[in-house]
């Protein structure tokens, strides 16, 4: 297994009685990590961080940017700004990526826009153009089957589920909460958690 910290993120075995810490992947923590068939590909305090063996990471060589200065997209009316996203597919890596720095005293809505990897280490904006639609929110991802699911909001509705297949084409679902707290799969299918509506849309 991995153990993310603050500090580090370190590779632990179970040698039938206890766990024993191995390699140090990489200093900083991890926001995430995902593993392909011969790769690794991890966030670490918005870098991108590439391993061809799963164990050495170093900075990938073209990464995923976006826009950093404050006030660069609309209010969002207390909601949560997107957060980068990873996802593993059949054809290499995805990569959500928000199109503005998360300023949370402000709660700006920055769209998320995707980047395409066939190996973790360089990276290609698909299209400037956010699958999820204008002033839409991404934050919960799940994955099962191949299959990608992720939770957010948009100027529509306070709770939306989007479903692809390839990570790359979205199709957008409404549900009946009052936003979403999680996103979770299993070997049954999905779950999403969150808050009753407690008015009427108009």
């Amino acid at each position: 297994i991995i153990v993310h910290g603050n500090a580090a993120s370190t590779r632990y075995k179970w040698d039938g009685g206890t766990w024993v810490a191995g390699d140090v992947l990489f200093t900083g923590g991890a926001d995430q990590i995902v593993f392909g068939p011969s790769n690794a590909v991890a966030i670490s305090g918005g870098r991108f961080l590439y391993s061809a063996d799963g164990v050495t990471f170093s900075a990938a060589a073209q990464a995923p940017s976006s826009v950093s200065e404050r006030g660069s997209c609309p209010e969002g009316g207390g909601r949560f700004a997107s957060e980068p996203l990873l996802l593993a597919t059949e054809a290499g890596y995805v990569a959500l990526v928000p199109t503005a720095t998360a300023w949370w005293s402000e709660d700006p809505v920055c769209e998320s826009v995707v980047w395409f990897s066939a190996d973790g280490n360089g990276w290609a904006l698909v299209s400037p153009v956010s699958p999820f639609g204008e002033e839409s929110v991404v934050s919960h991802l799940a994955e099962r089957g191949g299959r990608f699911v992720v939770a957010g909001a948009d100027n529509l509705a306070p709770s939306v589920i989007w479903v692809s297949d390839d990570g790359i084409g979205w199709d957008r679902l409404d549900t009946d909460l009052d936003g979403i707290d999680g996103l979770f799969a299993g070997e049954l299918g999905w779950v999403i958690t969150g808050a009753e509506p407690d008015y009427e849309r108009q």
